[in-house]
Protein backbone atom coordinates (compact mmCIF):
# COMPACT_ATOMS: atom_id res chain seq x y z
CA UNK A 1 0.00 0.00 0.00
CA UNK A 2 2.77 2.50 0.81
CA UNK A 3 4.55 1.90 -2.62
CA UNK A 4 1.19 2.63 -4.50
CA UNK A 5 0.85 5.66 -2.52
CA UNK A 6 3.81 7.15 -3.40
CA UNK A 7 3.33 6.05 -7.25
CA UNK A 8 0.04 7.91 -7.13
CA UNK A 9 1.32 10.83 -5.40
CA UNK A 10 4.30 11.15 -7.94
CA UNK A 11 1.92 11.29 -10.82
CA UNK A 12 -0.08 13.54 -8.84
CA UNK A 13 2.66 15.89 -8.52
CA UNK A 14 3.34 15.31 -12.33
CA UNK A 15 0.37 16.04 -13.76
CA UNK A 16 0.15 19.11 -11.87
CA UNK A 17 4.01 20.46 -12.48
CA UNK A 18 2.42 19.77 -16.51
CA UNK A 19 -0.58 22.07 -15.86
CA UNK A 20 1.64 24.84 -14.16
CA UNK A 21 4.18 24.40 -17.45
CA UNK A 22 0.99 25.01 -19.73
CA UNK A 23 0.49 28.14 -18.15
CA UNK A 24 3.64 29.78 -17.64
CA UNK A 25 4.03 29.78 -21.29
CA UNK A 26 1.40 29.82 -24.36
CA UNK A 27 1.37 26.52 -25.54
CA UNK A 28 -0.82 24.30 -28.34
CA UNK A 29 -1.28 20.90 -29.60
CA UNK A 30 -0.12 20.80 -33.18
CA UNK A 31 -1.70 19.04 -35.92
CA UNK A 32 0.00 19.21 -38.63
CA UNK A 33 -0.49 17.75 -42.31
CA UNK A 34 0.95 17.20 -46.02
CA UNK A 35 -0.95 16.55 -48.97
CA UNK A 36 1.02 13.78 -50.89
CA UNK A 37 1.96 16.76 -53.56
CA UNK A 38 3.61 18.83 -51.21
CA UNK A 39 5.75 15.89 -49.67
CA UNK A 40 8.98 17.54 -50.31
CA UNK A 41 7.63 20.34 -47.65
CA UNK A 42 9.29 20.99 -44.05
CA UNK A 43 7.81 18.04 -42.07
CA UNK A 44 6.46 18.20 -38.21
CA UNK A 45 9.81 18.33 -36.76
CA UNK A 46 10.88 20.64 -38.95
CA UNK A 47 8.09 22.96 -38.27
CA UNK A 48 9.01 22.55 -34.80
CA UNK A 49 12.46 23.39 -34.47
CA UNK A 50 11.73 26.33 -35.81
CA UNK A 51 8.40 27.85 -33.41
CA UNK A 52 10.96 26.63 -30.93
CA UNK A 53 13.63 28.94 -32.11
CA UNK A 54 11.70 31.90 -32.26
CA UNK A 55 9.72 31.20 -29.26
CA UNK A 56 12.91 30.13 -27.11
CA UNK A 57 11.13 27.02 -25.73
CA UNK A 58 8.81 24.07 -27.60
CA UNK A 59 4.97 25.21 -27.26
CA UNK A 60 3.35 22.43 -28.44
CA UNK A 61 2.00 20.20 -25.82
CA UNK A 62 -0.12 17.08 -26.26
CA UNK A 63 -2.36 18.47 -22.79
CA UNK A 64 -2.56 22.26 -24.15
CA UNK A 65 -6.09 23.38 -24.51
CA UNK A 66 -5.81 25.18 -27.40
CA UNK A 67 -4.69 23.25 -31.00
CA UNK A 68 -3.04 24.99 -33.85
CA UNK A 69 -3.68 23.51 -37.59
CA UNK A 70 -1.83 23.75 -40.31
CA UNK A 71 -2.02 21.98 -43.68
CA UNK A 72 -0.13 22.19 -47.04
CA UNK A 73 -1.02 21.73 -50.34
CA UNK A 74 0.27 22.26 -53.85
CA UNK A 75 -1.58 24.34 -56.05
CA UNK A 76 -0.12 24.39 -59.52
CA UNK A 77 3.41 25.24 -59.37
CA UNK A 78 2.68 27.53 -55.87
CA UNK A 79 2.40 25.75 -52.23
CA UNK A 80 -0.40 26.67 -50.05
CA UNK A 81 0.09 26.92 -45.74
CA UNK A 82 -3.32 27.18 -44.13
CA UNK A 83 -2.38 28.09 -40.12
CA UNK A 84 -5.58 28.05 -37.65
CA UNK A 85 -5.62 28.68 -34.14
CA UNK A 86 -8.61 26.94 -32.09
CA UNK A 87 -8.80 27.75 -28.18
CA UNK A 88 -10.51 24.61 -25.73
CA UNK A 89 -13.73 26.31 -26.58
CA UNK A 90 -13.65 25.53 -30.18
CA UNK A 91 -13.61 29.30 -31.15
CA UNK A 92 -10.97 30.41 -34.15
CA UNK A 93 -8.51 32.77 -32.57
CA UNK A 94 -6.90 33.43 -35.82
CA UNK A 95 -6.37 32.28 -39.08
CA UNK A 96 -3.82 32.81 -41.77
CA UNK A 97 -3.01 31.78 -45.04
CA UNK A 98 0.36 31.51 -46.45
CA UNK A 99 1.31 31.36 -50.04
CA UNK A 100 5.12 30.25 -51.82
CA UNK A 101 5.37 31.04 -55.23
CA UNK A 102 7.74 27.64 -56.95
CA UNK A 103 10.43 25.87 -55.54
CA UNK A 104 11.66 25.08 -53.26
CA UNK A 105 8.94 24.66 -50.90
CA UNK A 106 11.45 24.48 -47.68
CA UNK A 107 11.77 27.98 -47.61
CA UNK A 108 8.14 27.55 -46.43
CA UNK A 109 9.64 26.93 -42.92
CA UNK A 110 10.09 30.46 -41.60
CA UNK A 111 6.88 31.91 -43.04
CA UNK A 112 5.24 29.42 -41.13
CA UNK A 113 7.43 29.70 -37.75
CA UNK A 114 7.00 33.16 -37.99
CA UNK A 115 3.31 32.97 -37.91
CA UNK A 116 2.74 30.54 -35.73
CA UNK A 117 4.70 32.30 -33.14
CA UNK A 118 3.12 35.50 -33.02
CA UNK A 119 -0.32 33.39 -33.06
CA UNK A 120 0.52 31.28 -29.90
CA UNK A 121 2.24 34.02 -28.12
CA UNK A 122 2.12 37.83 -29.86
CA UNK A 123 4.11 38.76 -26.84
CA UNK A 124 6.85 37.30 -29.42
CA UNK A 125 7.86 39.85 -30.97
CA UNK A 126 9.73 41.53 -28.68
CA UNK A 127 11.66 38.03 -28.76
CA UNK A 128 12.26 34.71 -27.51
CA UNK A 129 11.32 34.25 -23.60
CA UNK A 130 14.18 33.81 -21.38
CA UNK A 131 14.17 32.06 -17.92
CA UNK A 132 13.94 34.32 -14.88
CA UNK A 133 16.79 34.97 -13.25
CA UNK A 134 16.67 33.26 -9.54
CA UNK A 135 17.96 36.34 -6.96
CA UNK A 136 20.77 35.25 -4.95
CA UNK A 137 19.85 34.06 -1.16
CA UNK A 138 20.70 36.11 1.95
CA UNK A 139 22.23 34.37 4.33
CA UNK A 140 20.54 34.06 7.69
CA UNK A 141 22.91 36.71 9.87
CA UNK A 142 22.31 39.20 7.54
CA UNK A 143 19.49 41.13 7.27
CA UNK A 144 18.11 42.24 3.42
CA UNK A 145 18.69 45.46 2.18
CA UNK A 146 15.51 47.31 1.36
CA UNK A 147 14.81 46.73 -2.09
CA UNK A 148 14.61 50.02 -3.96
CA UNK A 149 10.76 51.11 -5.55
CA UNK A 150 10.80 49.99 -8.79
CA UNK A 151 9.58 52.50 -11.60
CA UNK A 152 5.75 51.41 -12.69
CA UNK A 153 6.22 49.10 -15.60
CA UNK A 154 4.93 50.43 -18.72
CA UNK A 155 3.12 48.03 -20.70
CA UNK A 156 4.62 46.96 -24.07
CA UNK A 157 2.03 47.97 -26.59
CA UNK A 158 -0.56 45.83 -27.97
CA UNK A 159 0.81 43.38 -31.51
CA UNK A 160 -1.59 43.35 -33.78
CA UNK A 161 -4.23 40.86 -33.97
CA UNK A 162 -4.48 38.13 -36.30
CA UNK A 163 -7.79 38.32 -38.06
CA UNK A 164 -9.33 35.75 -39.94
CA UNK A 165 -8.98 36.31 -43.83
CA UNK A 166 -11.08 35.68 -46.08
CA UNK A 167 -11.27 32.23 -47.54
CA UNK A 168 -9.75 31.33 -50.90
CA UNK A 169 -11.64 31.24 -54.14
CA UNK A 170 -11.64 28.00 -55.68
CA UNK A 171 -9.03 28.18 -58.52
CA UNK A 172 -9.71 27.20 -62.18
CA UNK A 173 -7.61 25.78 -64.79
CA UNK A 174 -8.26 25.89 -68.81
CA UNK A 175 -6.28 23.45 -70.70
CA UNK A 176 -6.26 22.75 -74.27
CA UNK A 177 -5.60 19.10 -75.40
CA UNK A 178 -5.10 17.93 -79.15
CA UNK A 179 -3.92 14.23 -80.14
CA UNK A 180 -5.17 11.06 -82.43
CA UNK A 181 -8.46 8.86 -81.58
CA UNK A 182 -9.62 5.46 -83.20
CA UNK A 183 -13.17 4.85 -83.34
CA UNK A 184 -14.46 1.07 -83.55
CA UNK A 185 -18.23 0.39 -84.13
CA UNK A 186 -18.94 3.60 -85.75
CA UNK A 187 -17.86 2.70 -89.19
CA UNK A 188 -17.78 -0.07 -91.41
CA UNK A 189 -14.14 -0.95 -90.53
CA UNK A 190 -11.76 1.03 -87.73
CA UNK A 191 -11.26 4.16 -88.72
CA UNK A 192 -8.57 7.06 -87.22
CA UNK A 193 -9.00 10.30 -86.77
CA UNK A 194 -8.28 13.44 -84.43
CA UNK A 195 -9.93 14.76 -81.32
CA UNK A 196 -9.05 18.50 -80.11
CA UNK A 197 -10.92 19.68 -77.09
CA UNK A 198 -11.01 22.89 -74.02
CA UNK A 199 -11.31 21.40 -70.07
CA UNK A 200 -12.31 23.35 -67.50
CA UNK A 201 -11.44 22.37 -63.97
CA UNK A 202 -12.12 23.07 -60.41
CA UNK A 203 -10.36 20.69 -58.04
CA UNK A 204 -11.53 17.40 -58.72
CA UNK A 205 -14.90 18.36 -60.82
CA UNK A 206 -14.26 19.31 -64.65
CA UNK A 207 -16.15 19.71 -67.61
CA UNK A 208 -15.17 19.30 -71.59
CA UNK A 209 -16.07 20.30 -75.23
CA UNK A 210 -14.40 18.09 -77.91
CA UNK A 211 -14.48 17.88 -81.35
CA UNK A 212 -13.36 14.98 -83.56
CA UNK A 213 -13.12 14.03 -87.32
CA UNK A 214 -12.41 10.48 -88.64
CA UNK A 215 -10.68 9.83 -91.29
CA UNK A 216 -12.57 7.82 -94.51
CA UNK A 217 -12.82 4.31 -93.60
CA UNK A 218 -14.28 1.50 -96.13
CA UNK A 219 -16.36 -2.11 -95.87
CA UNK A 220 -17.92 -4.49 -98.18
CA UNK A 221 -21.31 -3.49 -99.06
CA UNK A 222 -23.10 -6.79 -100.77
CA UNK A 223 -20.90 -7.00 -103.74
CA UNK A 224 -19.69 -3.16 -103.54
CA UNK A 225 -18.08 -1.43 -101.16
CA UNK A 226 -19.55 1.76 -98.35
CA UNK A 227 -17.18 4.79 -97.07
CA UNK A 228 -18.02 6.50 -94.17
CA UNK A 229 -16.52 8.88 -92.21
CA UNK A 230 -17.73 10.93 -88.81
CA UNK A 231 -17.35 14.25 -87.96
CA UNK A 232 -19.17 15.18 -84.45
CA UNK A 233 -18.75 16.66 -80.88
CA UNK A 234 -18.74 15.99 -77.55
CA UNK A 235 -19.60 17.64 -74.07
CA UNK A 236 -19.01 15.71 -70.65
CA UNK A 237 -18.52 16.06 -66.90
CA UNK A 238 -15.93 14.22 -64.80
CA UNK A 239 -14.92 13.77 -61.14
CA UNK A 240 -11.85 12.38 -59.98
CA UNK A 241 -8.20 12.41 -59.18
CA UNK A 242 -5.51 14.15 -61.61
CA UNK A 243 -4.65 10.55 -62.77
CA UNK A 244 -7.55 8.75 -62.73
CA UNK A 245 -11.02 9.91 -63.98
CA UNK A 246 -14.54 9.04 -65.09
CA UNK A 247 -16.78 11.01 -67.39
CA UNK A 248 -20.60 11.03 -69.06
CA UNK A 249 -20.64 12.58 -71.73
CA UNK A 250 -23.04 13.02 -75.10
CA UNK A 251 -21.86 13.23 -78.57
CA UNK A 252 -23.83 15.08 -81.83
CA UNK A 253 -22.43 15.10 -85.45
CA UNK A 254 -22.89 13.60 -88.77
CA UNK A 255 -22.37 10.72 -90.48
CA UNK A 256 -21.43 10.63 -94.37
CA UNK A 257 -21.47 7.56 -95.95
CA UNK A 258 -20.95 6.76 -99.85
CA UNK A 259 -20.96 3.78 -101.70
CA UNK A 260 -18.84 2.34 -104.80
CA UNK A 261 -19.01 -0.83 -106.99
CA UNK A 262 -22.28 -1.26 -107.48
CA UNK A 263 -24.45 0.42 -110.74
CA UNK A 264 -26.14 3.16 -108.90
CA UNK A 265 -23.42 4.96 -106.30
CA UNK A 266 -24.78 7.32 -104.04
CA UNK A 267 -23.52 9.80 -101.06
CA UNK A 268 -25.65 10.50 -98.60
CA UNK A 269 -25.55 11.99 -94.95
CA UNK A 270 -27.30 11.31 -91.93
CA UNK A 271 -27.47 12.57 -88.33
CA UNK A 272 -24.76 10.77 -85.61
CA UNK A 273 -25.32 10.89 -82.06
CA UNK A 274 -24.75 8.71 -78.32
CA UNK A 275 -24.47 8.92 -74.88
CA UNK A 276 -21.67 6.81 -73.25
CA UNK A 277 -19.44 6.74 -70.30
CA UNK A 278 -15.39 7.81 -70.23
CA UNK A 279 -12.53 6.17 -67.82
CA UNK A 280 -9.01 8.23 -68.23
CA UNK A 281 -5.78 8.81 -66.96
CA UNK A 282 -3.69 12.04 -67.24
CA UNK A 283 0.37 11.73 -66.57
CA UNK A 284 1.24 15.68 -65.72
CA UNK A 285 5.22 16.31 -66.99
CA UNK A 286 5.41 19.69 -66.48
CA UNK A 287 3.49 22.14 -64.85
CA UNK A 288 1.67 23.28 -67.97
CA UNK A 289 2.07 20.28 -70.06
CA UNK A 290 0.06 16.35 -69.77
CA UNK A 291 -0.10 13.25 -71.30
CA UNK A 292 -4.02 11.87 -71.17
CA UNK A 293 -5.15 8.75 -72.12
CA UNK A 294 -9.22 7.99 -72.51
CA UNK A 295 -11.35 5.63 -73.54
CA UNK A 296 -15.12 6.01 -74.13
CA UNK A 297 -17.88 3.26 -74.35
CA UNK A 298 -20.47 4.82 -76.62
CA UNK A 299 -24.34 3.37 -77.26
CA UNK A 300 -25.41 5.19 -80.74
CA UNK A 301 -28.69 7.24 -80.30
CA UNK A 302 -29.26 6.89 -84.36
CA UNK A 303 -28.36 3.25 -85.62
CA UNK A 304 -27.18 3.31 -89.22
CA UNK A 305 -28.41 0.66 -92.28
CA UNK A 306 -27.10 0.60 -95.62
CA UNK A 307 -29.44 -0.50 -98.44
CA UNK A 308 -28.58 -1.31 -102.07
CA UNK A 309 -31.38 -0.57 -104.38
CA UNK A 310 -33.90 -1.00 -101.21
CA UNK A 311 -33.00 -3.66 -99.97
CA UNK A 312 -31.21 -4.03 -96.39
CA UNK A 313 -27.36 -5.11 -97.20
CA UNK A 314 -25.58 -4.48 -93.42
CA UNK A 315 -26.37 -2.08 -90.47
CA UNK A 316 -23.72 -0.95 -88.00
CA UNK A 317 -23.25 -1.41 -84.41
CA UNK A 318 -25.16 0.45 -81.98
CA UNK A 319 -22.35 0.21 -79.64
CA UNK A 320 -19.22 1.95 -79.96
CA UNK A 321 -15.48 2.53 -78.54
CA UNK A 322 -13.28 5.20 -79.09
CA UNK A 323 -10.01 6.30 -77.88
CA UNK A 324 -7.65 8.81 -77.52
CA UNK A 325 -3.99 10.08 -76.31
CA UNK A 326 -3.95 13.74 -76.01
CA UNK A 327 -1.30 16.52 -75.36
CA UNK A 328 -2.61 18.87 -72.65
CA UNK A 329 -1.20 22.44 -72.41
CA UNK A 330 -2.42 24.01 -69.41
CA UNK A 331 -2.88 28.17 -70.16
CA UNK A 332 -4.13 29.49 -66.79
Amino acid sequence: MLARSWVLGGLAAATMLCAEMAEAAPSARLVYVREPEAASCPDEHAVRAAVAARLGYDPFLAYARSTMFAEVRKRGSDYTVAIKLIDENNIVRGARELVHEGEPCSELVNLMALSMSIAIDPLSLAGPRTPEATPPETPPDEAPEPAAMAPPAVPPPAPPAVQAPPQPSRTWHFDLGLGPALSLGAAPAPALGARIGTYLHMDRFSVFLEGQGDLPASGALGRGRVRTSVLQGALGACYGLPWLFGCALGTFGALSASSEGISAPRTETAPHASLGLRVGTELRLLPAFALRAQLDGLGLLTPHRFAVNGSEVESLSTFAVAGSILGVVRFF
